[in-house]
């Protein structure tokens, strides 16, 4: 115990120096796109809440709350909430003096339809985008993504009988560095 304690106060000033890049994003986007069993498919609108932390040079750890809704004929609309934890790499540099950023992810996490009720099946994320900041040295900027997120019918009550899903969306919005 004692040794965890001495570690933990011997690590601590390091993650507050400059040791670690301070590129920090949060962003916001919304969109919609297809909901997919294989054989049938539903539209979905979705929106994203993302806090971003580089790492190393081009490669960031991102955390993020996600929500989409399903229009179905008979129940209407139907919600379901994702928390996610994935890997982003960048193709350029998230330097202040960068104004567009290419990058890729990857990402796995947990979607249900109550958090409280109901346990949670496993979700895979794939994506691609591009971030857009306005001005040299701006923090903000727009941020496009087009991806698949993949889960399994598992207990939750979706309106297709397949048992791999797949939610394929163009998401956009606004996204701020600092």
């Amino acid at each position: 115990m004692l040794k965890s304690l001495f570690l933990a106060c011997c690590l601590f000033p390091l993650f507050l120096s400059d040791a670690f890049a301070q590129n920090n994003e949060l962003s916001l986007t919304v969109g919609g796109g297809s909901f997919t069993d294989g054989d049938k498919s539903v539209t979905a609108s979705a929106f994203t809440i993302a806090y971003t932390r580089s790492i190393i040079k081009g490669l960031t750890v991102e955390g993020s709350l996600d929500g989409f809704f399903i229009t179905t004929p008979l129940i209407g609309s139907d919600g379901y909430g994702a928390a996610q934890i994935g890997a982003v790499y960048n193709f350029r540099s998230n330097a202040a003096s960068r104004r567009i950023i290419p990058y890729v992810s990857a990402g796995v996490g947990k979607v249900t339809t109550d958090f409280t009720e109901i346990p949670a099946e496993v979700v895979y994320r794939f994506g691609g985008g591009a971030k857009y900041y306005f001005t040299e040295n701006s923090g903000w900027g727009i941020r496009v993504e087009l991806r698949d997120e993949i889960t399994s019918r598992g207990l939750q009550n979706y309106p297709l009988k397949g048992s791999h899903l797949s939610l394929v969306s163009l998401r956009a919005g606004v996204t701020y560095r600092f």
